[in-house]
């Protein structure tokens, strides 16, 4: 999606992932005419998206207008914590959570927000803000077209952690708390579909833990 962006919105969100395309989405149904820009770097869709992608079915509900079946992977019946020994405890919690396929969330809910009137520009950064002046803040931002600026009274900064987008403000970025790990989608390995597991130790993340949550029968 790359609509042109105008030179004035009511609302800028920075940042296309479900933060950012919930908070759009809800301006854009609020039914107040709002004027929404919503601006990312890549398209929210893209694969791979670095999330284990199991949500807590009853807030998944509450924060989403509709959950929608062909986004919905299968259901989380559980959890299996495998100690260091490889003893493993198994919490029972029958359809407490979903295992969803969050490209095609982020694909519908954009699909969403833009059919609402939203303009969203996916191959564009945001790399700068202003102070409030008149009312309005300036974003700065590029794109494969050069660069540009546009004015917004409230801007939504979704972007996550580690962008420095919006590092002149006096807030808490959360940089702090962002710990590396590795991600990979592999094929073979034998678990039950429906329940997360948890592995603790040295021998599987020393200092940290490791997971295996199942996307279909295969990976």
């Amino acid at each position: 999606m790359l609509d042109v962006l105008l030179s004035e919105y009511d609302f800028a969100v920075i940042g296309a992932g479900p933060a950012g395309l919930l908070a759009a989405l809800t301006l854009a149904r609020s039914g107040k005419s709002y004027r929404v820009a919503l601006i990312d770097k890549r398209d929210p869709w893209r694969e791979p998206v670095s999330c284990a992608e199991a949500v807590h079915r009853e807030r998944l509900e509450a924060l989403v207008p509709m959950v929608e079946p062909e986004w919905v992977r299968g259901p989380v019946d559980g959890a299996i914590f495998v100690a260091p020994d490889g003893t493993e405890v198994r919490l029972e919690q029958k359809d407490s959570g979903y295992l969803i396929d969050r490209a095609l969330m982020h694909k519908r809910l954009a699909e969403q927000s833009h059919g609402f009137g939203v303009h969203c520009n996916f191959r564009t950064r945001a790399v700068g803000l202003s102070k409030l002046e008149n009312g309005f803040r300036t974003v700065r931002y590029e794109n494969a077209n050069g660069s540009g600026e546009l004015k917004a009274r409230v801007v939504i900064d979704c972007s996550g952690p580690g962008t420095g987008f919006g590092d002149g403000e006096n807030i808490t970025q959360g940089n702090f708390d962002v710990e590396p790990a590795v991600f990979a989608l592999v094929k073979g390995l034998k678990y039950p579909v429906n329940y997360i597991q948890m592995f603790f130790g040295r021998n599987y993340a020393p200092g940290g833990y490791a997971w295996l949550f199942p996307r279909d029968t295969h990976v």
